[in-house]
């Protein structure tokens, strides 16, 4: 699975599933902190996936902050 292919962590601080565009393959799930409250990520994580067989793979990922409320 793709999110098996991310840095050691980060599976665990995606707290709400991922959603992906099924034209693009460009996924996005809210990225959570250690201290960020429930449903309040303080960054998004980006993925550009690719399809192999059956499977989706990781072909990039990113990190972006999200404004402050």
């Amino acid at each position: 699975m793709w999110v098996d292919q991310l840095p050691p962590g980060y599976s665990g601080r995606i707290l709400q599933g991922a959603r992906i565009d099924p034209r693009t393959l460009e996924a996005e799930a809210g990225f959570y902190g250690h201290h960020d409250p429930e449903r309040c990520p303080s960054q998004l994580l980006r993925t550009q996936l690719a399809l192999r067989g059956d499977s989706l793979i990781l072909r990039s990922h990113r990190l972006v902050p999200l404004p402050t409320r």
